[in-house]
């Protein structure tokens, strides 16, 4: 029991139980909060806050790695080179034009999973209707294995 809050949480199913307890959303952050507020923390507190969370039916998602890095075009432009799982994007300031997001995908799910925010909205995904093929600025894709 929390003395501060008065609250008991609910039990946490043990270690390695094959046994899965269906937890409500409350109980659920409830448990969390009681297991965030008795420091030290450790990779198993990690654990167990996952246990909880896959115990309320959710899942949660793997960490998907992003490397950045500046490149140089041909042309000596410097372009931001984002890649990430199934991904590929340059980012680049065309004189005259604004800022290009160039966007490469490498697979039928990563094309599929593509969202764009512009100034906090969601904006329709051009790719997933759209095929044409369209004059990209001289990057150096043989470098990163471009699409």
């Amino acid at each position: 029991m929390h003395p501060e809050l008065d609250v008991e949480p609910p039990p946490t199913p043990p270690p390695n139980s094959d046994e899965r307890t269906t937890l409500t959303d409350h109980d659920t952050l409830d448990a969390i909060h009681a297991i965030l507020i008795r420091p030290p923390w450790s990779p198993e507190t990690l654990q167990e806050i996952a246990r909880l969370v896959q115990n309320t039916g959710r899942q949660i998602p793997a960490p998907i790695a992003v490397a950045v890095e500046v490149v140089e075009a041909l042309n000596g432009q410097q372009i931001a080179y984002v890649q990430t799982e199934g991904v590929d994007a340059y980012v680049s300031l065309q004189p005259g034009e604004g800022v290009c997001f160039d966007i490469h995908t490498r697979s039928d799910p990563a094309r599929a999973g593509l969202q764009f925010v512009v100034d906090g909205r969601l904006v329709p995904s051009p790719i997933r209707n759209h095929s044409a093929e369209v004059d990209t600025p001289d990057i150096p894709q043989a470098r990163h294995g471009g699409s």
